[in-house]
């Protein structure tokens, strides 16, 4: 699916709904790996937004989130990312 999304320049989720709509059973699940955790919480305490995060990683932006937050990353207020929808 990140070749599909890649090769058309749209986000892999954009290609994932896609495929839901159309009823197809394929699913876009993807372990993150610990040296991607890792990643994640240098890119956002480097002020990267989970959405950015999730992009470049290639997973949703609410499992950057969920990591982040087992990993204990305090998250910034929404005014200082563009993360507000995902707040939660």
């Amino acid at each position: 699916m990140a070749s599909l999304a890649a090769e058309y320049n749209v986000r892999r989720s954009t290609i994932s709904e896609l495929l839901s709509r159309r009823g197809s059973p394929i699913r876009a699940r993807r372990v993150i790996v610990p040296t991607e955790v890792d990643e994640a919480v240098r890119l956002y305490s480097n002020g990267q937004s989970l959405v950015g995060i999730a992009e470049r990683l290639g997973v949703n932006a609410g499992t950057i989130r969920k990591q982040l937050k087992r990993r204990g990353v305090v998250r910034r207020p929404p005014s200082q990312s563009n993360d507000e929808d995902l707040e939660r």
